[in-house]
């Protein structure tokens, strides 16, 4: 455990200040205001990209998981278990905290939300961010899987951008990725043990 995290620390040094960054915003800003902070600067080609992009949160993931079972049968359970084990936490808290979407906020506080057209907004198990949760899992193990140090700094670019996209989109405030980054790269530290990673 302590060696894959001293070979992985150019992914998680930075994304451990990104996580207390976002910590201290949450603390310091308004909810809504802190939102339209993050997203209120919508341009056309940025629509359409986080529009697709976020899908790598979604069943990307899973694919990969598929994929690399055939390819690799012990990488794939290796990022299989990852994914399996961060979905068993983060699903339960969603139904726990029930936190309203974005959407329900603004709604309640009479603020236009700034929104991508197309997209169809969810009301409610806003926290964590399950997305945001997968991405950081799969980048994360990945990121333990490959030698070098550059590498490993664009897992962690795309983890972030994935992450970002649900709040570009208005799916989630910044505390629901945040929180759902944490799940996912803890779950990954939480299998590894129990497989051979020497990157």
């Amino acid at each position: 455990m302590i060696n894959i995290i001293r070979k992985n620390l150019c992914f998680l040094i930075p994304w451990l200040l990104l996580v207390l960054g976002c910590l201290a915003l949450t603390i310091a800003v308004p909810k809504i205001d802190l939102h339209l902070m993050l997203n209120s600067h919508h341009r056309e080609g940025l629509n359409l990209f986080f529009r697709y992009f976020t899908n790598i949160g979604g069943s990307i993931p899973w694919i990969v998981c598929g994929v690399m079972l055939i390819w690799k049968m012990w990488m794939g359970a290796y990022i299989t278990t990852g994914q399996i084990l961060s979905t068993l936490i983060v699903q339960p808290l969603k139904y726990a905290f029930n936190h309203p979407r974005p959407k329900v906020v603004f709604e309640e506080a009479g603020v236009i939300l700034p929104a991508v057209q197309g997209i169809e907004l969810p009301m409610w198990l806003s926290f964590p961010s399950g997305h945001s949760t997968a991405i950081f899992a799969m980048m994360f193990a990945i990121c333990t899987l490959v030698p070098k140090w550059w590498e490993k700094v664009i897992c962690l670019a795309i983890a972030i951008t994935g992450a970002y996209s649900r709040v570009y989109l208005s799916f989630h405030f910044l505390e629901d990725i945040a929180a759902g980054s944490v799940i996912g790269v803890v779950s990954i530290l939480a299998v590894t043990p129990f497989f051979k990673i020497s990157k």
